[in-house]
């Protein structure tokens, strides 16, 4: 075995050692040596953190090298502290979430992970002189994952934690004294105002820079008024300021050992640490979850359309194989920036058709307990029928919260109904929209790894088993957004045929109610 194959798989080893993931939220920091033949201390781990899935994972994969290797000195997470609270109290809320359930038994592996008070939308991560002085002597690498995803948030506020926020870090990169590594983390959908998205960095003509200098110039009403501009090409704010962020690292850092990963559409955990492991903070779970209560039936597409996921375990280890090629190949001299890419579209494309067959299968086996009407979904991009969709529901959901509040309770089937169509508003563009996502880059670095290393190391999309996933994405969805747990089950299955009877008697007498206004119409004509 090659060095820096025993690099790598020693890497993974310690990691996982009976497998696992990881978490990085806005930058770690390992070294792309061989590990399993070092004896001193890691440097610090740094992790600008915003809510993020993706972070957690990370750090639960560097407290497994801790355990396992005591290599680790710490792992500093930047965190933003909200009034009437402290980071003592935001790393309890952290350390209290399921994916640390299998090392929260070694107590010194967390007291390795540090929380210090700091901002993305601040200068130098809003980090004290003591804080950032420490990171910049003993951090060699760094993941930056940190972002604001929300689709609709405030043009300012996404420049400041996309756009200005990168730069800090990439800033405090080029005064780290040992930096090794620098990943940056960005979107498949970051390029989205091209068809064919190539593993390339691309100029966006508003520039990186230029939009630094616009933050500093103009207040939050401004920028906002400015968003047509910005937004010029994308769907929304959140990508646009990803491809900005792009654009600022291009100018800017590829003077670094940097690499940047776009993964896409990211899906629950397939495998580790929780198979199905999820959170409400994405976006595209939370909508199908709507779908599986019955609360919405079309979907804005037709069947061929494709649906780019990726499950949330592979994402990350080609962030972490990612963080290895660069380390033991890096690209200084060149002054080249690589990019990997990482999508299912190129080589297991998911059709919604299918993934629609798939999850009304399911619906058979893990139902909701909390169902509220019986799941069919068409798929259509015709508007009339989208429009009839709302006559056919909309008072339905208006007689069940009149019924409610007769009984003394607040309307909220109306709500999560707008809230549902909201979010369908705001996936739109993804949904109907496909894109050829070329992967090349990242097919070669699979083709690097040796047998042990891709067991272990999995990334490539190729072999990922849609029934299974979806049905893994399903129970995730079950027991981490709504809560259910497998004795809900017999209950959630009398809820179902409950409702779907309802449903079919509910069609039957709209059907009565529709042959009455044409025969009456007919008599009148004629």
């Amino acid at each position: 075995m090659a060095k820096n194959e025993k690099s790598y798989y020693g890497l993974r080893q310690r990691m996982y050692p009976s497998g696992g993931t990881t978490k990085p939220l806005g930058a770690v920091i390992p070294q792309p040596l061989d590990y399993r033949n070092i004896n001193h201390e890691f440097p610090d781990i740094l992790l600008p953190r915003l809510k993020n899935i993706l972070a957690d994972f990370h750090v639960e994969a560097w407290i497994k090298i801790s355990s396992e290797r005591n290599c680790v000195k710490k792992i500093y997470s930047v965190v933003r502290v909200k009034h009437g609270s402290s980071t003592k109290q935001r790393y309890e809320e952290w350390c209290s979430s399921i994916i640390f359930n299998n090392i929260k038994e070694n107590a010194d592996a967390l007291k390795k992970v540090v929380f210090v008070k700091g901002d993305l939308q601040e200068n130098r991560l809003g980090l004290s002189d003591q804080d950032f002085n420490a990171l910049i002597n003993e951090v060699n690498c760094v993941f930056h994952v940190g972002a604001e995803v929300k689709f609709v948030a405030d043009i300012d506020r996404l420049l400041l934690n996309n756009v200005f926020g990168t730069n800090e870090i990439v800033q405090m990169a080029k005064k780290m004294r040992n930096l090794q590594t620098f990943v940056y983390v960005s979107s498949g959908y970051a390029q989205c105002d091209k068809h064919t998205i190539e593993e390339v960095m691309y100029e966006n003509k508003l520039n990186g820079e230029n939009m630094l200098t616009l933050l500093k110039m103009f207040d939050s009403k401004t920028l906002n008024e400015m968003s047509p501009i910005i937004l010029k090409g994308f769907p929304n704010p959140y990508v646009a300021t990803k491809s900005l962020a792009e654009d600022l690292v291009r100018r800017t850092a590829s003077d670094l050992p940097i690499a940047v990963v776009r993964p896409t559409i990211i899906a629950p955990a397939l495998k580790e640490p929780v198979s199905g492991w999820t959170n409400q903070y994405q976006t595209y779970v939370r909508l199908y979850t709507f779908y599986a209560l019955g609360l919405s039936h079309i979907i804005p597409a037709t069947p061929g359309s494709v649906l780019d996921i990726i499950p949330l375990d592979y994402a990350v280890n080609l962030i972490l194989a990612t963080a290895w090629d660069l380390g033991s190949f890096p690209n200084i001299a060149q002054k080249t920036i690589k990019v990997y890419n990482h999508g299912t579209t190129h080589k297991n494309p998911l059709p919604l058709g299918r993934f629609e067959t798939l999850l009304d299968r399911y619906d058979s086996v893990l139902p909701s307990n909390q169902k509220m009407w019986h799941r069919f979904v068409i798929l259509t991009t015709n508007v009339l029928v989208k429009q009839s969709m709302y006559v056919f529901h909309l008072p339905i959901l208006f007689l069940l919260d009149f019924a409610g509040m007769l009984l003394g309770k607040s309307p909220k089937y109306t709500k999560i109904y707008k809230k549902m169509h909201f979010l369908m508003n705001l996936c739109e563009h993804f949904i109907v929209n496909t894109w050829l996502i070329k992967t090349d880059n990242t097919q070669k670095l699979w083709k690097k790894l040796n047998k042990d290393d891709k067991k272990m190391f999995y990334f490539d999309v190729s072999v990922i088993d849609w029934v299974l996933a979806i049905h893994t994405f399903i129970n995730g969805s079950r027991l981490f957004i709504l809560k259910e747990t497998p004795e809900t089950l017999p209950k959630a299955q009398i809820r179902r045929r409950v409702l779907r009877v309802v449903h079919y008697v509910t069609v039957f007498v709209y059907l009565c109610i529709l042959a009455v206004v044409v025969t009456l119409l007919v008599k009148w004509c004629l």
